[in-house]
């Protein structure tokens, strides 16, 4: 099915409960995975399609090159005899189409878009499209459509079911089992999350109280985003993109209080108390970002810098379960070392070997019932095995030094946990060194939580207001430091897989709920008689996830110089810290960038002629010399790092009769013109500056262009347009246009520069660069064409002629045309009867926009403009206020509102010679310009009457004429198309 479009569901996509541990291509669980709209369905599809693996919350889907794309299509099921279903494949890009599905889920052709092949069901809701019933008749799914007659845009198919009309009890027990499954996934998540903040033996003795203020934190998330999230199926617990900051900082204030000799219970206060206040500082930050609809500026953070901190987050995550695993203290590669004893292998083994088995299992198993399985089974296992050993937990306890298990401790009442924060004995001293971490934990978490809203608006097929949902983690944020709890967000994997159970309520995250306090509220400790390397396993199995992620399967979905700097970001973190190796990846990514900008083209050579239309002989003279005009647009910002490069690439287009060296520039001598030399020696060197003659005896100043594309006329004009050049820097001024303002005086140049803003012109004039400034590209060569033209005229001889003025003109744009064995000059005097001669003034309107097209018109002396009138919305962009500026001093119509303003954007000229108003006029429409008279004109009118008497008169004037004018209208088409083609590439 190659090249045909398919109803059918990825692979590697299938829709299970998976956490949000960074990026995931394959996220846990089978969740929705690097996806931004990750995960499909629960089951197994029957129809396979290429895998898609997509960046975490990417708006842009980053695929493999050689997997096809795909598009979102919305599937609606009608009803239909019993055993088939009619279904419509809806897509805005093409008409409706419709299949036929029989029991077997097989459909007939949709015309020529190929064969549906399988429909998966929502995940959970146990529904097929064969003999089965869908429910309601609107059930709608989006599906996969292989790209080879799609649009460009790129999307993994998806199945997205409507909320099901379920009685309460099938509502009830169906949120029951979705949140178990999640609780299942969470809470083990949770208590090794707690082991990461705390990472520090200091905080040993407090495991118990510490791992429950972790949980009362995942309590007050997931109640937040219940309460006052727009998604009534969110997911939101403490996360992994904070973790590692609070890591630091707890790890931080440790070293620094036990250096000045604080007490235990202000070490332990000193901690608490500031992670409290820095989660709430931060859900003050986010919330406010929010408000001030900021969202967009936090994710300026380069993807490649935030992969190799989720790369970091994975190894730490490792480290962690190891030191859970074994007791010791593994803070880097140092001490690796430690975990080779004999004693720590064995401890290690067992959670290593469960992790990597969860890893490969649940990437071969798609069924969202995989891994909270597998998480249950292990600590049933370990139990059987104490019984068939007849062991008891104490002997495990005691096994291999460190045990299996923790031992058993007196679990504190769960509100034992706050007496711990004890502001008055608090070290604020040691507060100052964390805010640069909490700086950074704010723009990561930002961007995280923006990365996990896209994942989720992607997977919902709907837009989501970013700002929004960014203050909502932001409030909740706040309230968990308001209580002592630690930074959270959307954990997007467990809310995708809740929206697929068809339950588009709150009631799944209050069960989640409901079972996480009640795990509060348990007078045990799990660490007590769960053995330690089931956490190790979570562990473990986080720490292969992400660091294959982003180590090794990146590689696929970035460029290699991003890939280097995920490497480069992972190791600087890892050699320095967390603030110092995020910094520099950021330097190494703004370096990227700019060697990458530099080397791109940030020029493109345009056309050398402009929208006015002239008489026949100014035409043919300005073609002949339009070599002479060399016009350039510059696009982007011009910094020093692509001055010099587009200075070379000006100079390849600069042809010039004589070469002078430096010397001679500063004497003002210049080298005699040298004899040109023969075809056979077009590529011989000058034996001065190793120029490069071509075969028209032209010098060309930087080489580059072949001889074949040389011009045959020198250059006398540089037209360079800055109206799509967002910024220009000093040294760009210096290096790029300071000495291209020499070789234009050096060489005699006429040096015209378009669209350039205030302060560009006040920069450049500050380094002597100086120009003849005009507005539009458009004017620019149109200038330089008049100074041709003006030049020619005074080499001219006027010659005189005894015909009528009407004709005289006429025949200027067109000087053969024949009639049978005749030309137009033998009917002057009956042509001249069909017209009417009409004199306008300065800025007088001749025919405006939307008028009956009744006339064609000659234009026999001046200048006239035909202009589109448009509407121009204010704006309060450079560009918006530029046009504001020439709306305003050309003209402004009495009939505008207050928020638009009508103007005119001039689209062609004409001189004397030049025939308008004839598009229209043929085709029979209303006019769809304004025509104006630039200043004193006499133009010729022939109306439609006349042109009918002509034919019915004369039929051969009036063919002689029509061929004239469709000869006219064919230049001005090509001048209009190239115009479109310079605005569109």
């Amino acid at each position: 099915m190659e090249g045909k479009p398919l109803l059918s569901t990825p692979d590697k996509e299938a829709g299970g409960p998976g956490l949000s541990y960074g990026a995931n291509r394959r996220s846990i669980a089978g969740g929705a995975g690097m996806g931004a709209s990750g995960s499909s369905t629960a089951s197994t599809p029957r129809s396979l399609v290429h895998p898609i693996p997509i960046m975490r919350g990417s708006s842009q889907q980053n695929m493999f090159p050689d997997t096809p794309r795909w598009d979102s299509f919305s599937f609606r099921r009608f009803g239909g005899a019993s055993g088939s279903h009619r279904a419509s494949i809806v897509a805005p890009q093409w008409h409706d189409k419709t299949a036929i599905l029989d029991e077997d889920d097989n459909a007939s052709e949709l015309d020529a878009w190929g064969t549906v092949k399988s429909v998966e069901p929502p995940l959970g809701l146990g529904l097929g499209l064969g003999g089965s019933s869908l429910g309601p008749a609107d059930d709608v799914m989006s599906v996969g459509i292989q790209e080879s007659i799609g649009p460009s845009a790129s999307r993994p198919a998806s199945v997205v079911p409507e909320e099901e009309e379920l009685s309460f009890a099938a509502a009830a027990f169906r949120a029951s089992l979705f949140g178990v499954v999640n609780c299942i996934i969470i809470l083990p998540v949770m208590i090794g999350f707690s082991q990461i903040i705390f990472r520090d033996h200091f905080f040993d003795p407090y495991r118990d109280e510490l791992t429950k203020l972790v949980l009362f934190s995942s309590i007050i998330h997931q109640l937040s985003f219940t309460c006052i999230s727009t998604l009534p199926f969110a997911i939101g617990q403490v996360q992994d993109a904070g973790l590692i900051f609070l890591s630091a900082m707890s790890t931080s204030i440790v070293k620094i209080c036990q250096k000045k000799g604080a007490s235990d219970d202000e070490i332990l206060a000193t901690t608490l108390c500031w992670l409290a206040i820095s989660t709430a500082c931060l859900g003050i930050a986010l919330y406010i970002t929010g408000k001030l609809k900021l969202a967009a500026l936090v994710q300026y953070l380069p993807m490649p810098v935030v992969g190799g901190y989720l790369a970091f987050i994975g190894l730490y995550c490792g480290e962690a379960g190891m030191a859970l695993m074994t007791g010791e203290t593994v803070a880097g590669p140092g001490d690796w070392a430690k975990l080779g004893k004999k004693e720590n292998l064995i401890l290690l083994t067992p959670g290593l070997l469960l992790g990597i088995t969860l890893f490969v299992v649940t990437s071969r198993f798609r069924h969202f019932a995989v891994l909270p399985s597998c998480l249950l089974v292990i600590p049933i296992s370990f139990y059987v095995i104490l019984a068939i050993g007849h062991w008891n937990l104490d002997d495990a306890r005691q096994s291999y030094g460190y045990g299996w298990v923790a031992n058993a401790t007196t679990t504190p009442p769960f509100y034992e946990g706050w007496k711990l924060y004890n502001f008055p004995i608090v070290h604020w001293d040691a507060i100052p060194p964390q805010i640069g971490t909490w700086l950074a934990m704010y723009f990561v978490v930002a961007f995280s939580s923006s990365l996990d809203v896209a994942a989720i608006q992607m997977e919902l097929g709907r837009p989501l207001n970013f700002n929004h949902e960014l203050s909502t983690v932001g409030l909740s944020n706040l309230f968990s430091g308001l209580t002592g709890g630690f930074t959270g967000s959307y954990i997007f994997s467990q809310t995708i897989f809740t929206m697929r159970s068809g339950l588009h309520t709150r009631m799944v995250g209050n069960v989640l709920n409901v079972i996480m306090i009640a795990s509060f509220f348990a007078p045990i400790s799990f660490l007590s008689y769960i053995p330690r390397f089931f956490f190790g396993s979570v562990m473990s199995l986080i720490a292969i996830d992400l660091m294959l992620e982003w180590l090794w399967h990146s590689r696929h979905l970035v460029f290699p110089v991003e890939y280097a700097i995920v490497l480069a970001t992972f190791v600087l973190i890892l050699l320095t810290n967390l603030e110092v190796g995020m910094l520099l990846g950021i330097a190494l990514s703004v370096l990227a960038f700019a060697i990458q900008y530099a080397r791109s083209k940030q020029t493109k050579r345009l056309r050398s002629s402009s929208n006015v239309v002239r008489g026949f002989s100014d035409r043919a003279y300005l073609s002949r010399m339009k070599s002479s005009i060399v016009s350039f647009e510059l696009h982007g910002h011009v910094f020093f790092g692509s001055a010099i490069q587009i200075l070379k690439e000006i100079q390849e287009h600069i042809f010039v009769e004589k070469i002078f060296s430096a010397a001679e520039s500063d004497s003002g001598k210049s080298e005699a013109a040298m004899p040109k030399h023969s075809a056979l020696t077009t590529t011989t060197l000058s034996t001065r500056q190793g120029f490069v003659r071509n075969q028209n005896g032209l010098f060309q100043l930087s080489s580059g262009i072949q001889p074949e594309d040389a011009p045959e006329k020198a250059t006398k004009f540089l037209v360079i347009d800055f109206r799509k050049v967002v910024g220009l820097d000093a040294t760009a001024a210096r290096s790029l246009f300071a000495p291209l303002a020499q070789l234009v005086k050096l060489y005699q140049l006429e040096f015209v520069a378009t669209a350039v803003s205030g302060d560009m012109e006040r920069l450049l004039a500050s380094h002597g660069v100086h120009f003849r400034l005009m507005d539009t590209l458009d004017e620019g060569v149109e200038w330089c064409e008049e100074r041709l033209l003006q030049s020619r005229l005074q080499h001219k001889t006027a010659s005189s002629t005894d015909c009528e003025p009407i004709l005289d003109s006429i025949v200027s744009l067109l000087e053969s045309a024949s009639i049978g064995d005749t030309t137009l000059t033998d009917h002057r005097k009956e042509f001249d009867s069909y017209f009417n001669e009409r004199k306008y003034g300065p800025d007088e309107t001749i025919f405006r926009q939307g008028s009956a097209s009744d006339s064609v018109y000659f234009v026999m002396s001046g200048r006239v403009t035909v202009v589109k009138e448009v509407v121009e919305v204010a704006s309060s962009t450079i560009e918006g206020r530029r046009r504001l500026k020439e709306i305003i001093s050309r003209m402004i119509f009495p009939h505008a509102g207050k928020q638009s303003i009508a103007a005119h954007r001039r689209l062609m000229q004409y001189n004397e010679g030049g025939v308008f108003g004839d598009l229209d006029f043929f085709v029979g429409q209303k006019r769809s310009f304004t025509a104006k008279a630039q200043c004193d004109c006499i133009v010729m009118e022939l109306t439609r009457a006349k042109l009918r008497e002509m034919y019915a008169t004369h039929p051969k004037l009036g063919v002689g004429l029509q061929h004239l004018i469709l000869r006219g209208m064919t230049i001005s088409c090509a001048s209009l198309l190239s115009t479109i083609a310079d605005q569109t590439s």
